[in-house]
């Protein structure tokens, strides 16, 4: 029977395939397996007994451990589901596969506090004492022996060593197969084992999740120093080890480690009631007590009252265990769903969130995870742990349906929805008292306000902006240290500032932009992270647009430089990171914008390519990356039509402008068709076309022009209720299609002009485009020779003109405006 662990990989057991060894020790090797026969498709463990220094003795033990494991059964011990012989003359046990990390590995990478690990740990003394109630003591107990599946259950292994209790052994057990680290003095002396052997490796396994380390150091020591340091020296005191361990928790430690077995804790149960009275703040038997003399006295005075009180308790305590243990396995599977719906939403999803290609696979994560929860919500309606957990799923659901700050899936309508339901939870809560900060309920405000943006609700998600920036600065108020509250302090403030902008409420964008820029400095001197620095980033980014609203553009060009390096850094040192490399896009969109695209900027166009070039391609690669991200689509959209809009007003290179002005026409209605509720799409068509038209126009394709530009005015008249942007393309379009039927129809012309003098009062025009128009329009009556009608524009426009001031627009720039209309 002598084979080596390895030449039994991928030989059959029975039924069974062996696929990979999982692990070998003494006793035997486990190999991870699969059944091949197509009656039930499930991964198994294979254990098989090694044979390399003394068959019979290793055979009699492996049969032995088939015959003690069939005996238990326990939902925190692994079952045994077969056993057999394969054609080898091999015996093995096909056991549960357990998919998990050792109990001490698993506590440090979910960095449990003491309370969580104890708790924890009582799981294990549960199934300690079920194989207690059938008589068999482990022996072998470590944290190698026990693994912690994702979702926080122990299981208990490796019975190989395990014997009956009152059974001779006539194996007797030895530190060659024992671990030395965990076995109690008893059994290195070769002494009969009990219960409390058990209890001392419970309490070593304890010891080591809560300091860190074993009790006793063993390693590389000798069997004799081996056996001097855990029959003689007394372990370290956990306190000096973790001070917080001070006091009835380490009596607890000390007491089930305790040299002698009748000084430990004589049964399990005995040791996790003192766990359970220390995790309630209760007395521990553990701890001194001069109370125990008076109450043995009592005892002796009081025999017959006391044991029938006893009795009278014992039928009490029984029916209420009962009971007890039923309502605990009703919870247990309770809690199990809910952490199952949690580890999706709030581990799995976020790791794979900044992954290139996963837009689908979140929405898939979260969906499950929200089914989940909302089946759990009817049995906890007054939960406020479970509402918040079902407010923040609904939150992120929301973003992968349509937050056009990142990918999402183009759902507008569907994000709005469950930001709205997010929102109803949270409030509640809020209103009962239920939450401590108001940092989630204005980040999901502040996410809602974006999608209203995108669905043309402009009014209501300025309002909410409002709201947003508001309730975060309460709660950086009340936390002024709190690293996440400013993190969202620094993002609410510098979207909402930017969002306040384009919509022409400078003042309330120079406050939150200036906002932003303050709490990423707050936060800079707290927290040097990556995720620090790009909140850096977004502070400077507010502070731009902050300068923007004020007019000063060296100013907001410069702070934008600020925000480009350090995102270029970042995304450097994270190149896969796709949300690092959107956040880079938009910086160089925006540098781009203030260099040469926005009405008031610097008159750098050349420098305005560049950027806008730079930012096409990374939208390219983050739309190659994950097709499915339409967010990623958009944005190399507007790169292309802010890139062709620099293009047409350059000399000559009109015809360069009308290619990508053409390609993001093809995206934005790709995108409308797809998500109908998303009203940016149709205005930026509008938009486009619009500029469409007027690249054209500059070629001297006149005709041509003309049909884009009332394709344009088409395209933006339904969305003059709801949009105030669309109302500035039919201004502005209408004004081009004027000027191209001046030379060739004048009363055409002259009508067309009338329409855009009745709108100019009602478009929300900056001062640059409403200098700019009213003088075109000026000089446009003009050319058609009513010399009345364009007195007035011309001088609204000479106005406009002169109180426009550098550094607020490049003076030459501005002269140069100023004396056409003039003349």
């Amino acid at each position: 029977h002598a084979m080596a662990a390895s030449a039994i990989a991928f030989r059959t057991f029975g039924p069974y395939r062996a696929t990979r060894l999982l692990g070998a020790g003494g006793m035997g090797a486990v190999y991870l397996a699969e059944r091949t026969d197509g009656e039930i498709r499930r991964q198994v463990a294979i254990k098989v007994p090694q044979f390399s220094v003394n068959p019979v003795l290793f055979l009699a033990r492996f049969r032995r451990e088939r015959q003690l494991h069939s005996q238990l059964s326990h939902p925190y011990i692994a079952r045994l589901l077969d056993a057999g012989t394969a054609v080898e003359g091999v015996p093995f046990l096909v056991m549960e596969y357990i998919d998990g990390q050792p109990l001490d590995e698993w506590c440090d990478a979910q960095s449990l506090n003491l309370a969580a690990r104890v708790g924890l740990f009582l799981k294990i003394c549960e199934g300690v004492e079920h194989a207690h109630r059938n008589l068999i003591v482990h022996r072998d107990l470590k944290p190698g022996n026990i693994l912690v599946t994702a979702d926080g259950t122990p299981k208990l292994l490796d019975f190989g060593v395990a014997k009956v209790l009152g059974d001779a052994d006539a194996h007797a057990t030895s530190t060659q197969v024992l671990t030395p680290a965990y076995a109690s003095p008893e059994q290195v002396r070769g002494q009969a084992v009990t219960t409390a052997t058990d209890v001392y490796a419970l309490g070593g396994v304890l010891y080591c999740l809560l300091t860190g380390r074993p009790p006793h150091d063993v390693d590389g020591k000798t069997p004799a120093e081996i056996q001097t340091a855990i029959c003689e020296a007394q372990p370290q005191k956990p306190s000096a080890l973790r001070p917080e361990l001070k006091g009835d928790l380490e009596n607890i430690l000390l007491m089930a480690l305790r040299k002698e077995p009748e000084r430990r804790y004589r049964t399990v149960p005995q040791l996790a009631v003192d766990l359970e009275r220390w995790r309630a703040n209760l007395p521990v038997s553990a701890s001194a007590d001069t109370l125990v003399y008076r109450g043995t006295r009592f005892w002796k005075r009081n025999r017959l009252a006391v044991a029938a009180a006893v009795i009278v308790c014992a039928a009490l305590i029984a029916g209420a265990g009962v009971a007890m243990y039923q309502a605990r396995r009703a919870d247990r599977r309770f809690q199990d769903v809910r952490k199952l719906a949690n580890v999706f939403v709030f581990d799995v999803h976020d790791r794979i969130r900044n992954l290139p290609g996963s837009t689908e696979a979140r929405k898939a994560i979260v969906t499950t995870a929200l089914e989940y929860l909302e089946r759990l919500r009817s049995d906890a309606a007054g939960d406020p742990g479970l509402l918040l957990e079902l407010a923040q799923t609904y939150f992120r659901i929301g973003d992968v349906q349509g937050n056009p700050a990142q990918s999402n899936l183009g759902d507008t309508k569907g994000a709005i929805q469950s930001y709205t339901r997010a929102l109803e939870i949270l409030t509640a809560l809020d209103r009962a008292g239920g939450l401590h900060s108001r940092s989630l309920l204005a980040d999901v405000q502040y996410h809602r306000a974006l999608a209203r943006i995108s669905a043309g609700q402009t009014d209501q998600a300025l309002q909410e902006l409002g709201l947003a920036a508001g309730m975060i600065r309460e709660a950086a108020r009340l936390a002024p240290a709190n690293k996440e509250v400013l993190r969202d302090a620094v993002e609410i403030n510098s979207n909402a500032s930017r969002t306040f902008l384009d919509n022409n409420q400078f003042e309330r964008a120079i406050q939150t932009g200036e906002q932003a820029a303050e709490f990423a400095t707050r936060l800079e001197k707290i927290d040097s992270t990556p995720e620090a620095r790009e909140k850096l980033a977004a502070g400077y980014r507010g502070l731009a647009t902050a300068q923007l609203a004020a007019g000063n553009l060296e100013a907001a060009a410069a702070s934008m430089r600020q925000v480009v390096a350090v995102r270029e850094a970042l995304a450097g040192d994270a190149p896969q990171n796709g949300a690092l490399r959107r956040s880079l896009m938009i910086a160089y969109g925006t540098l781009g914008d203030v260099l040469g695209y926005r009405p008031e900027n610097l008159g750098d166009l050349a420098g305005a390519v560049e950027a806008f070039e730079k930012a096409r391609e990374i939208a390219e690669w983050l739309e190659r990356a994950d097709p499915a991200d339409r967010t990623a689509r958009g944005d190399r959209g507007q790169a292309l039509f802010r890139l062709g809009s620099v293009y047409i007003v350059m000399p000559g290179q009109a015809d360069a402008g009308l290619r990508p002005l053409r390609e993001a026409f093809n995206i934005f209605t790709q995108l409308a068709a797809a998500d109908p509720q998303n009203t940016s799409h149709p205005h930026l068509l509008a938009f486009i076309e619009g500029k469409i038209g007027e690249g054209l126009a500059a070629l001297g394709r006149r005709q041509e022009a003309i049909e884009r530009l009332e394709s344009a005015r088409r395209r933006a008249f339904p969305l003059f209720a709801a949009v105030a942007y669309a109302r500035g393309v039919y201004a502005t379009s209408t004004l081009s299609m004027a000027e191209q039927y001046a030379a060739v129809d004048p009363a055409k012309a002259a009508r067309l002009a009338a329409e855009v003098a009745s709108q100019m009062d009602q478009v929300k025009f900056s001062a640059w485009p409403r200098a700019r128009n009213s003088g075109r329009l000026g000089k446009l009556y003009v050319q058609l020779g009513q010399r009345d009608a364009a007195v007035p524009w011309l001088e609204k426009a000479v106005q406009g003109w002169r109180e426009l001031k550098a550094p607020a627009l490049r003076e030459a720039q501005r002269v140069q405006e100023l004396r056409a209309v003039e003349a």
